[in-house]
C-alpha cells in the first residue's frame, strides 16, 4: 500500500466516521435542532484490523467490495473467529516478519529509543569518571603541598632546636646579666626599658577570661574605695581559684612560680603579651607593634589590673607564704620589653604573641622569629592544632 492510498484511506476513515457518528435529534429548543454524538469506534477498529493485518482474510473474515462507503461495507464477517483461530494470525511468521508497515516502524522506534537512552547513559557514565578523576588530581595536589609544608616545618624545628642548644650552654650567664638589668632599673621611672630575656622560667600561665574579669572588677573597687569599704575579695572566688591552682587546666599555684603570663587584648583589635613578674612585682608587656601604643597609654591601659592583681594576691595569702618583695609597690609598674622581633604588617601581632611564650618558654633566643618566618609559624600552628 503506498502512502498516498494510506492518507486518502485515513481521509475516507475520517469522512466515514464524521457520517456515521452524528445524528438529528427528534426534540427541539428555542435555540435550534440539538444534536446527539453517537461515535462508532468499534466499527473504526474493525475496518483498521481488517485493512492492516493482512492474513486475517480467510478467518472468517472476507472483502467483497473497494469502493463501498461507509468502509465497512467492503467486509463481510461471516461469523465470529475463535481465539485460538486470533492466536494464529498474530503468530503467523508474516506477522513476525513485519506483515505491517506500522508494527516494524514501532519496533524500530522502540530500538531507537532503548540505542539512544543506552547512549545517554554512557556520556552521563564517562561525565561522572572525569569529575571523579578531576577531584582525585585536585587531592592528590593538597597531599603534595601539605607534605612540602611538613618538610618546611621540619626545618624549621631542627634549627629552633639548635637554638635551644646552643642557648642552654649560655643559661648562667644570661641569668646574671638580667639580674643585674633589673636591679639597675628599679629605681627608674614608672615605665621601665628592659632588653634581656631570661632564658630559662619557672612560669605558668593565665588566659583572656582570667583578664576580662579582673578588669571588669575595678569600677566596683574604685566604688570601694571612694566609700571607704573594702573591696570583698572572698566574693571572687574564680579569681582566686587562679591564684591558688584550684581552677581547672590552670593547677600550678602562683606561689610555686616567679612569672604568670597571658595574652592580652588592647584596643579591641591588637594583642600583646603581659607578664606578671611575681619576683619584682612588675607587669611587662611584649608588644609586636609598639607605635599603635606609647608607653604611658600602655600604662594607663594596664592601671586596673596593676592595681588589682596586688590586691587579688595579697587577699588570696600569696604574700605570707613568699614574703612581700623589698621592690614592692602599688600599683605595679609597667616594664615594656624592647629589643625585640616586630611585625613590618598590621595582622600578624597574635602570631608574634603566642611564638614570644612559646620561645620565652623554651629559653631560647629570638633569632628565628621574624616577619620571614611568619608564614611557616602560620602553617605550624595548623598542623599542631
Amino acid at each position: 500500500m503506498s502512502a498516498d492510498d494510506v492518507n486518502g484511506d485515513v481521509t475516507a476513515v475520517e469522512r466515514d466516521s464524521e457520517m456515521a457518528s452524528i445524528m438529528t435529534s427528534t426534540s427541539t429548543s428555542t435555540d435550534g435542532p440539538l444534536y446527539k454524538i453517537n461515535p462508532s469506534h468499534h466499527f473504526y477498529s474493525l475496518v483498521w484490523a481488517y485493512e492492516s493485518i493482512p492474513t486475517i482474510i480467510g478467518c472468517g473474515v472476507d472483502k467483497v467490495n473497494d469502493h463501498a462507503i461507509p468502509r465497512m461495507l467492503r467486509w463481510v464477517c461471516q461469523q465470529s473467529p475463535k481465539s485460538q483461530t486470533i492466536s494464529q494470525v498474530f503468530d503467523s511468521p508474516m506477522s513476525k516478519n513485519g506483515g505491517s508497515k506500522r508494527v516494524r516502524e514501532v519496533v524500530n522506534d522502540e530500538d531507537d529509543f532503548k540505542k539512544s537512552k543506552k547512549q545517554k547513559s554512557k556520556i552521563k557514565m564517562k561525565k561522572a569518571i572525569r569529575n571523579l578523576q578531576d577531584r582525585v588530581a585536585v587531592v592528590e595536589g593538597q597531599l603534595n603541598s601539605i607534605k612540602s609544608d611538613i618538610d618546611e616545618l621540619k626545618g624549621m624545628m631542627s634549627t629552633i632546636l639548635k637554638h635551644i642548644g646552643l642557648q642552654r650552654k649560655g643559661d648562667e650567664g644570661d641569668r646574671k646579666v638580667s639580674k643585674g638589668l633589673v636591679d639597675h632599673t628599679l629605681e627608674s621611672k614608672e615605665v621601665i626599658k628592659a632588653a634581656v630575656i631570661p632564658s630559662s622560667q619557672n612560669f605558668t600561665t593565665a588566659d583572656t577570661i582570667f583578664m576580662r574579669i579582673l578588669v571588669s572588677k575595678w569600677p566596683l573597687y574604685k566604688e570601694c574605695i571612694k566609700e571607704n569599704r573594702p573591696f570583698d575579695w572572698d566574693e571572687e572566688y574564680r579569681l582566686v581559684d587562679y591564684v591558688v591552682g584550684s581552677k581547672e587546666d590552670f593547677q600550678d599555684p602562683w606561689t610555686s612560680v616567679d612569672y604568670v603570663y597571658s595574652p592580652f587584648n588592647v584596643h579591641g583589635n591588637h594583642w600583646v603579651l603581659l607578664c606578671f613578674d611575681l619576683v619584682s612585682c612588675q607587669v611587662k608587656v611584649w608588644d609586636s607593634l609598639p607605635s599603635l601604643t606609647t608607653a604611658e597609654k600602655m600604662t594607663n591601659i594596664l592601671l586596673p589590673i596593676r592595681e588589682l592583681v596586688s590586691k587579688l594576691l595579697d587577699s588570696s595569702g600569696f604574700f605570707d607564704r613568699r614574703g612581700r618583695s623589698s621592690t614592692y609597690k602599688e600599683p605595679w609598674p609597667v616594664v615594656i620589653v624592647d629589643s625585640i622581633p616586630l611585625q613590618r604588617n598590621n595582622s600578624d601581632y597574635g602570631i608574634f604573641t603566642i611564638k614570644y611564650f612559646e620561645y620565652i618558654a623554651a629559653g631560647v633566643g629570638l633569632d628565628t622569629l621574624c616577619q620571614e618566618n611568619v608564614s611557616y609559624f602560620r602553617k605550624q600552628l595548623a598542623f599542631q592544632l
